[in-house]
Order: structure tokens, then C-alpha cells, then sequence
């Protein structure tokens, strides 16, 4: 069955909307339901120097969504029996065993409740944020840490509040956790999420910035504080020892294979790389916040491992946001109603208007009664 014409006229609507008023060189959002690619619609331009337009397969910077593909990546080594969310971080990293830090357990870390501040008390990341906005040229010479510089640091880290009392959102957590889940698995970081977790799902335009940056259908990401935008230098998104926490590329198409699992029945055919019962443990909240961290809504609040906790019209959301100065993504999954959402702009300009833009979508699938719709792409 496909959606009704009404509820087909409000997904453009809400998606012409956002791409029109925010002035985004190139936009893309696709809804899923009940493992089926509902609706798949671009805008605009991957490339504004070619006019190459934006697409299913734009493969877009997400950023911070990576996280979400760490916490899978952390949940299928507990289904191996290779650690523990209540393992402490100590059992992995030696330099983790003084003051606060034996309290720092996985779950913690993959639920920004461990304490950590955002970054690491690098000097060469506190000058580089300084500068705002930044100069091209200061840009173009960024140098990311190593995870060996991050773990060098470790004893001059200041707890913002004592492990497990309250959210503090954290890359250098989520870097610490990754670590971890490298040393368990015996396996680089970018290698095991490329074969347990895309490969499986069929990601086939997915990776991280070394394998993407040059690839014909790679997104040129925009720089919006320059006129007319600038092309963000590759060195912004090789992010060395933070890889794990937003190094992650991916389109539509793909993400679409990611929300089809999610969204899927236990019995569907198809593949499945986490347990039901996992995929229940990332959304079981861990902590409460006072509002969702993309959306601003108050009800249901909270944070669970890998993914942050809202409502839409009182049905649970489990989300993620991702940005940089130069690009904008969004996935959302609502669990109990089989839905799901991604969104991205090759843009940094405003992140929570991509976020708006997943959440409207959601609500407006919410609103219609139908079954699953075959998909409806834009070439």
C-alpha cells in the first residue's frame, strides 16, 4: 500500500521548506517504515561548481551519527562475550586506573555519563576552536590528534562531574570508548565497522574520510560563514584519533539499508547485525535530560547508549545529530511505530534545522495510517 497523496504533499512540503529557507547547497532526507524506503527526495547540488545535484547516492559527511555505529559496534562485542557495558574503561586502557577514572565504565562512556569533558586538553585543538571564524588557511593546516596524543593526555583531564551523576556530552569519551572496543575485538576501528556492520547491511557507499574524500559521488562540503561558501579543506575531515566519534560517510541510499534493519520485524528476512535484545539495550534510557538535545523537546528526554531519547506525539524517538562547520546530518528511529528518518546537507550552516526536518518528517508519517509504500526516488 502506498501513503495517501495528503501525507505525500506534506513530506515535500516540510522538505521544500527547510532546503528553501535555510539556503542549503544540497539536502537529502529519506523515511522508512516497517523495513521499507518510503519516501527518498534531494534538493539542490552536491557539487555547486559542477551543478552535479544531490541525490540518493550523495555521499554526505554525518558527523556525529558515527557514534551511533560505535555503539553497535560495542553492543555486537558484549553479544560476543568480549566485554561488558559495566566493564570499567580501565580493564582496557592501563592510563585509565587513578582518581576518578575506575568508576568510567563503557556504558558511561557510550552514554556520555562518565564525567569527561567534550575535548582532551590538547593546546593545538584549543587554538584551532579560538579562531571564529576561521581562516581558510588556518583551516587548510589542521591537524587532528592521534588516539596515541588523546591517551597521552589522559592524566591532565578534568572530570566535569563525577562518573555516572549526569549527561555530559563527550568525544573524547566516545575516542576513549572506541580504543577499548579495538583492543576487545583485536581489530582497527574503521576496518571492523567496514566488515561487521556495513558490509552485512550492504552499505556499499559508506566509509570513512581516507576511503571517501575523492569519490565521484562524494559530497563537497560548504563552509557557510565564507561568500559565496567555500569548500571545507580535507583536512577538517581527516580527524585522526576522533575518527569514531564523526569520521563516518554515508547517502541516503545506505542509510536507507541501516533504517530498513531497524525498522524491520524480528522475523523479517534480511540482514541483522545486533539481537533484538541489544537493539532494545540502545534505547533503554540510561540518564534524564531535560530536553531533547536536537528538537528541544521536553517529554522523554534522556539518553541511552549510542542514541539520545525524545517523543514525538508521546511515541519514544531515539536520535542522532551530527555537524560540523561544513556539513549537517540527522537520523532518527521510532522503535514501537517501525519508523525511521535520515537527513543531510553538505552544510554546516544551522544543524538543528536538519534535525527539525527528520523530526517533521516523523511526525507527519505518525499522522498516516497506511502501510509500508514502495519507494519513490529522485534521480
Amino acid at each position: 500500500m502506498t501513503f495517501s497523496t495528503k501525507t505525500a504533499a506534506l513530506l515535500d512540503e516540510a522538505l521544500q521548506e527547510i532546503y528553501t529557507r535555510e539556503d542549503l547547497p544540497g539536502f537529502t532526507a529519506l523515511v522508512c517504515r516497517g523495513g521499507e524506503t518510503v519516501r527518498s527526495q534531494s534538493y539542490g547540488y552536491a557539487d555547486l561548481e559542477t551543478g552535479r545535484p544531490a541525490g540518493d547516492r550523495t555521499i554526505y559527511h554525518l558527523g556525529s551519527v558515527t557514534k551511533v555505529f560505535t555503539a553497535i559496534m560495542l553492543m555486537q562485542l558484549q553479544e560476543d562475550g568480549r566485554l561488558d557495558l559495566d566493564d570499567p574503561l580501565a580493564k582496557f586502557l592501563p592510563g585509565a586506573r587513578k582518581g576518578a577514572w575506575p568508576a568510567v565504565t563503557l556504558r558511561r562512556l557510550a552514554s556520555h555519563t562518565a564525567g569527561l569533558p567534550m575535548m582532551p586538553p590538547l593546546e593545538s585543538l584549543t587554538e584551532a576552536m579560538q579562531e571564529f571564524p576561521p581562516r581558510l588557511e588556518t583551516l587548510e593546516s589542521m591537524t587532528f590528534p592521534s588516539i596515541e596524543a588523546i591517551l597521552a593526555s589522559l592524566p591532565q583531564v578534568g572530570f566535569e562531574s563525577n562518573p555516572g551523576e549526569r549527561v555530559s556530552y563527550s568525544n573524547l569519551g566516545v575516542a576513549l570508548l572506541a580504543h577499548a572496543l579495538e583492543l576487545a575485538a583485536g581489530q582497527e576501528y574503521a576496518l571492523y565497522v567496514e566488515n561487521r556492520i556495513l558490509a552485512p547491511l550492504g552499505m556499499q557507499q559508506s566509509g570513512f574520510s581516507e576511503k571517501i574524500l575523492g569519490h565521484p559521488q562524494a559530497a563537497v562540503c560548504y563552509l557557510p560563514f565564507f561568500s559565496p561558501p567555500a569548500a571545507a579543506p580535507a583536512a577538517t575531515k581527516r580527524i585522526g584519533g576522533f575518527t569514531p566519534t564523526g569520521g563516518l560517510w554515508s547517502s541516503a541510499e545506505d542509510m536507507g539499508l541501516l533504517l530498513s534493519f531497524l525498522t524491520g520485524s524480528e522475523d523479517r528476512n534480511g540482514p541483522r547485525v545486533l539481537s533484538g535484545l541489544s537493539l532494545e539495550a540502545m534505547v533503554s534510557r540510561v540518564a534524564a535530560l531535560d530536553a531533547s538535545r536536537y528538537t528541544g523537546v521536553e517529554a522523554g528526554a534522556g539518553v541511552g547508549i549510542g542514541w539520545f531519547l525524545s517523543q514525538i506525539r508521546g511515541q519514544a524517538l531515539a536520535e542522532h545529530g551530527g555537524a560540523d562547520p561544513s556539513a549537517s546530518a540527522y537520523l532518527g528511529w521510532m522503535p514501537a511505530r517501525r519508523l525511521g528518518v535520515f537527513a543531510a546537507a553538505n552544510s554546516g550552516q544551522n544543524p538543528p534545522a536538519i534535525a527539525e526536518a527528520g523530526a517533521a518528517l516523523l511526525e507527519i508519517m505518525l499522522l498516516d495510517g497506511e502501510g509500508p509504500a514502495r519507494v519513490k526516488k529522485q534521480e
